[in-house]
Parts: structure tokens; sequence; C-alpha cells
């Protein structure tokens, strides 16, 4: 007999728990206003709290460009950040780590052999929202009976930043089908089981929009725009 709906949904949302690793595993949360977490929960190191932290993302580029940051260590201290945010306002939807360090491992080999960066966006860490299509990787958009449903080629953004130099490192929760304001689906839900009364419960009625750009400020690439 098929697997229920909820059941597949469950399942799916357990795979993603998964890829959480334990050693940024949060302790339980019972602060209301939880916008100290990522400096005072202890994942981060003081470089980590330093890049993540920055508002400028001008400067994280010129960091990056010219070797005073690899892009394996802002792609990890934003890939830190970015879990740590997903345990507190469940923001994300897929989390690939070894696919995006790896990314971010062949632009600092770039880098060093070519003495140039691959482009603007040079080992920038950018999230995407679920709908924008990553090879190898599902497209769920809240719909269950997407669940399994992988992706044979890159949306036109993502070819667009690999060219650019970016490094896509997670995707962001949104409504199902985009087509309402909350966000909600029945994958991936709006909300963590953590003790309340935490900030992360609000989200459920912020749009998809808001929810992302609050779980991963500041996070510069939203300054991206800027420099293309």
């Amino acid at each position: 007999m098929a697997a229920k709906w909820h059941e597949v949904a469950r399942s799916r949302k357990k795979q993603q728990s998964d890829a959480i690793p334990q050693e940024w595993t949060l302790k339980e949360c019972s602060e209301r206003n939880v916008m100290s977490v990522p400096s005072s929960c202890g994942i981060l190191t003081a470089l980590e709290i330093e890049i993540t932290s920055s508002t400028n993302v001008e400067v994280i580029l010129s960091n990056l460009q010219n070797s005073k940051w690899t892009s394996r260590s802002v792609t990890t201290a934003f890939y830190k950040r970015a879990i740590i945010a997903q345990q507190l306002t469940n923001c994300l939807t897929e989390i690939f780590i070894e696919r995006a360090l790896a990314r971010a491992d062949y632009c600092d080999d770039y880098l060093k052999k070519n003495g140039k960066p691959i482009g603007p966006l040079h080992g920038l860490p950018v999230s995407l929202k679920d709908q924008f299509a990553m090879k190898g990787i599902e497209t769920i958009m809240g719909y269950v009976s997407w669940i399994g449903r992988v992706a044979e080629h890159d949306a036109v953004i993502v070819e667009i930043l690999y060219e650019t130099g970016a490094v896509p490192f997670v995707r962001t929760n949104v409504p199902q089908s985009l087509m309402f304001a909350e966000t909600y689906n029945n994958v991936m839900s709006s909300y963590v089981q953590i003790p309340p009364p935490c900030l992360h419960r609000d989200c459920r009625f912020l749009d998809e929009r808001q929810t992302h750009i609050i779980a991963l400020i500041p996070q510069g690439a939203l300054q991206v725009v800027k420099v293309l």
C-alpha cells in the first residue's frame, strides 16, 4: 500500500532535519527575542560572527577577491548562521552543505591558480527561494506530490550565479505554489517544535519574502543587485 501523504511529508521533513550537523544543533531555546542567538549560542567563531554580521556585500566581496577570507570560510560561516536560523524559524527547504562547500573550494582554487576572481560575485554564498531549480536537487515548492522530483537542469538564475562566481548554499521556504501570503505548506510546514514563546512562532504570519529576510539577516546577499 502506498504511503499516505502525511507520512511522505513527515519523512521528507526528517530528511531535511537529518542534514543538520550535530555540532550545529542548538540547545533548547526559551528566549522570546532570538536575534542574539547566533552570537551567543557558541556555534559561530568570532571570525564567523564578524563575517555574517557584515551589512555591506561589497566588503565581503572585496575580502573574498583579495583572499583575506576564503570562500570556504565565508560559506561555512553563512551556512552555520542559516542553520541556526532554520532551527528558530524553519526558513529553509534544501540543505546541501557538502555541495556548497565543494563549490566554495572550486572558487578558492580558481582564484589561487588564475590570480583573478571568476566574476563579480566570486565566492559569495547566496540563498535561493525554493522555486529556483538546481540540477540534482528536488524542487518541491510545497507540493507533497513533487517530493522526489529532482531537477535535471539549473534554472537560468542559477546558471547566472555560477557564471558570476557565486555559491548557492541554501534554498528557502515558500508558500505552496507561491500562491498565498502565509509561508506555509504541507511539506515543510511553517515552524518547528521548540519551546515557546520563541520568535519563530510569529513567522507563521509573515509572507515568504519577510520570513526569508528575517531568518537570514544580516546576509549581505540582499544587496547583490547593487554589484551586478
